[in-house]
């Protein structure tokens, strides 16, 4: 099946009955439900994701030149598997995250995973595959700031 992660940022401030009353009940530039939203089609076909809790480990990030092998605790992982082996994985802190959805197009073959963060700012981006709490960034990152 093909695949698509889907990054969203709610906006707190939506207003519904507002959409309802003067946009037939659709979002508009002064009333947007999200802030933000990013997606990422995987290129390969996907057998499965799976999503746990736990460790995630980041090899080969540059910085600074430099290779750098991360360890991230307190994360929630998405795994994606094709063939038995895991080919792409997408990562959030848990305490950025404020739900996931997933959503199966049977007639099309396609998988949607969404991650929805917390209207929050105090996090990162690394890379495409990465959202990082600012107060869950490790030490040995820090150091090359």
């Amino acid at each position: 099946m093909k695949l698509i992660v889907t990054f969203k940022q709610p906006n707190p401030d939506f207003d519904q009955k507002y959409a309802n009353q003067h946009h037939a009940g659709k979002e508009s530039n002064e009333n947007m439900k999200h802030h933000w939203s990013k997606g990422y089609k995987i290129s390969v076909n996907i057998d499965e994701v799976i999503l746990k809790d736990g460790t995630f480990l980041v090899d080969n990030l540059l910085v600074d030149e430099d290779k750098v092998e991360l360890s991230l605790p307190n994360m929630k992982i998405l795994e994606c598997v094709s063939n038995s082996a895991v080919v792409n994985k997408f990562a959030v802190s848990k305490d950025l995250l404020k739900k996931t959805q997933k959503t199966y197009n049977e007639k099309y073959d396609i998988m949607r995973f969404y991650f929805y963060l917390n209207p929050r700012e105090d996090y990162v981006q690394l890379g495409k595959n990465i959202y990082l709490l600012e107060s869950d960034i490790p030490k040995e990152l820090l150091e090359f700031k």
